[in-house]
């Protein structure tokens, strides 16, 4: 009942005819209720006075009562309960007057009757006075500003419903999943139209950004020194994206090759001077050694991988480097070839090993430049014994294309199975470099997939060299310009 009184009642309130009128009642009803609790707080003061004096009255009264009763003949709650009633139902006008009152007793009788005038007196002049007042005084305020309190009861209304579904109990358990399904596909409209717009406006940039590009370049106009800065920009940038594209092309191994070669440095015995990260093995600047820096790689050659790869990164000086073929117990602070083992040095292009006195010179593509790779091999199957030993040939190559020393001799390694070969690489400068083992089907996909990579730098390259040879001829016509106008000013400034 009082939720669909409330319920109305807020409807109501929106309502400009009789908004102001069911604002005024609402707070009408607060008044009622405080005049009603002091109705109550006076009801409960007095009822229990007059109990306490009828109480009082039946310990006092004993023996002939000549046929009267005292009020209190029960016990003390149930003659409070008697006298509240009483007082409650005499301001309605439904009581039975004094005579709940009567008692054997003249004085007591008396006093209750004085108090019970004196309730009548502050409940029906008093507090009902005071509730018609307080009613007068509620209504006259609400009606005195009776639009403002009728605007910000429908706003504080509007505000409470506008959220709620619209649809009533049990009907909403329909319309709340129809509700949601709308407006998830008009979500999905509006995000598919931003898309649509936003490709619009980057497609309407890219073509005046073009159509400027075509008119004036990448400035207002550009000049001379920017476009050299471009032009150093991007060749750094292709750098760094011909390493990235060197590692890949590197890193490349057939799954079972990644599962028995180890990585990292876990898999290399190094100087102190050596960082191995993955693949990547390099030389530090402020670690130096007299002899040189070394790292052994910890698998040896076997008949399954009998081949060694390093992929040069640097240029200039520091791309020199020496590898080979050593022992397990070698010196990682010496070069290969010394002590019986086989080293290839790409700085002098010779190879030392011990079937020479001296160094051997070589002879086919022996150039070391950035992105070339340069594989020794361990020729196990062209094992031959030579004074009671067994040796076997070690060859290099560049990219595929083998290193022939200039005497035709093969270099050649003792070998056993006690001794086994493993692969090792020197530093002298700081360098980097990528080194891998690789099985024997890797020879033919590695170099094709380097000689395309190649092509792609060395266009690449070419078109960088062209246009810095268009900027280095229009800085050259802007020089000789400023001359003759510094020239045509000096005349000037002589004339007398």
């Amino acid at each position: 009942m009082f939720l669909t009184f409330r319920a109305f009642g807020s409807i109501l309130e929106t309502m400009k005819g009789v908004g102001t009128i069911q604002i005024a009642f609402f707070h009408i009803i607060g008044d009622a209720v405080a005049v009603v609790l002091h109705f109550v707080v006076i009801t409960l003061a007095f009822s229990s006075t007059i109990t306490k004096v009828f109480v009082a009255e039946k310990t006092m009264v004993s023996g002939d009562t000549s046929g009267k009763t005292t009020v209190c003949d029960k016990s003390g709650i149930q003659c409070w309960w008697k006298i509240a009633t009483h007082l409650g139902w005499s301001l309605l006008d439904l009581s039975e007057g004094l005579s709940p009152l009567e008692s054997t007793d003249s004085y007591s009788e008396a006093l209750g009757q004085l108090l019970f005038a004196a309730y009548l007196v502050f409940a029906l002049i008093l507090l009902i006075n005071m509730l018609i007042a307080l009613l007068s005084n509620t209504y006259q305020r609400v009606q005195d500003n009776s639009r403002n309190e009728w605007v910000f009861k429908k706003a504080i209304a509007i505000q409470t419903y506008q959220n709620y579904h619209p649809i009533p109990l049990p009907l909403n358990i329909f319309t709340i999943p129809a509700v949601w399904i709308y407006n998830l596909c008009k979500r999905k409209a509006e995000e598919t139209s931003q898309l649509d717009r936003n490709l619009h406006q980057v497609s309407r940039v890219e073509s005046l950004l073009e159509k400027y590009r075509l008119k004036y370049g990448d400035s207002f106009p550009p000049t001379s020194e920017y476009q050299i800065d471009q032009l150093l920009d991007d060749a750094d940038s292709t750098e760094s994206m011909v390493n990235q594209i060197l590692y890949r092309i590197f890193t490349y191994q057939k799954g079972h090759d990644k599962a028995l070669l180890p990585t990292g440095p876990k898999a290399w015995q190094t100087h102190e001077g050596i960082l191995v990260e993955d693949y990547l093995i390099t030389c530090l600047p402020h670690v130096r050694n007299i002899l040189g820096s070394g790292a052994r790689y910890k698998v040896a050659f076997s008949r399954r991988f009998p081949h060694f790869e390093v992929m040069i990164l640097e240029s200039g000086e520091t791309k020199y480097i020496a590898f080979g073929v050593v022992f397990e117990d070698y010196d990682i602070r010496l070069f290969p070839g010394l002590e019986g083992t086989v080293g290839y040095f790409t700085d002098s292009k010779k190879i030392y090993d011990s079937s020479s006195d001296s160094c051997r010179k070589t002879t086919g593509s022996t150039a070391a430049r950035r992105g070339d790779v340069i594989r020794c091999t361990v020729l196990f199957e062209n094992a031959q014994e030579i004074e009671g030993k067994i040796q076997v040939p070690v060859v290099y190559s560049v990219n595929g294309s083998r290193i022939v020393p200039e005497d035709k001799k093969p270099s050649l390694i003792e070998y056993s199975d006690d001794r086994p070969l493993f692969p090792f690489v020197g530093f002298d400068k700081e360098n980097s470099v990528l080194a891998k083992m690789s099985s024997r089907e890797d020879i033919d996909y590695q170099s094709q997939e380097i000689k395309s990579r190649l092509a792609e730098v060395e266009s690449k390259l070419e078109y960088f060299d062209k246009k810095l040879n268009v900027i280095r001829q229009c800085c050259e016509k802007n020089i000789i310009s400023m001359d003759a106008l510094l020239a045509k000013l000096g005349a000037e400034e002589n004339k007398p």
